[in-house]
């Protein structure tokens, strides 16, 4: 992961919105994004691909979801490479709520997330363990209502983001 491309943008204000970045399938969760969003009455920007998945059902009911949320979910897409830079600057946190249905091999959104500083909220399935530490670069979690309680009790604040990104920088160097 190229820690020169994926790094906090200084002209982009980190905001108190969440973001779910991955692709908009259902093993990666973004039922469960929205429905956390709903019920903390958070803010949450959907970015990922929807046409590769295969699941344009699924798509189009996220799709109706955010129109109907009143602002508070937005819908964007796809997008390039730069513009998940800027996401993950001006996010508060990444929600990755992959939970049991997916054993995620390694999970390169959660890698470039610490690098721009962004804290990544997980489901504990596949290599979330190995790269997220708890409570120090981000938050690993069994359970929807634990990362509901996350959100609630706003501890993404306790995070240093500059530990999430000398986190991945050590422990993930570009060879």
């Amino acid at each position: 992961i190229n820690d020169q491309f994926y790094k906090p943008l200084d002209n982009v204000a980190r905001g108190e919105d969440y973001l779910f970045l991955a692709r908009m399938s259902s093993i990666k969760g973004p039922d469960i994004a929205v429905d956390l969003a709903r019920r903390c009455r958070i803010r949450l920007t959907m970015v990922g691909d929807d046409v590769f998945t295969a699941e344009p059902q699924l798509a189009m009911r996220l799709k109706a979801q955010a129109a109907a949320s009143w602002g508070l979910i937005s819908y964007v897409g796809p997008v390039s490479r730069e513009q998940t830079v800027f996401h993950y600057s001006a996010h508060k946190a990444l929600l990755h709520p992959i939970m049991n249905r997916y054993r995620e091999p390694f999970g390169l959104s959660i890698c470039e997330a610490q690098l721009c500083g962004c804290v990544p909220i997980v489901g504990d399935n596949g290599s979330m363990q190995e790269l997220v530490k708890h409570g120090e670069t981000g938050f690993v979690v069994a359970t929807i209502e634990e990362m509901e309680d996350i959100i609630k009790t706003n501890a993404v604040n306790s995070i240093d983001r500059a530990k999430c990104r000398a986190w991945i920088q050590t422990n993930f160097p570009v060879p």
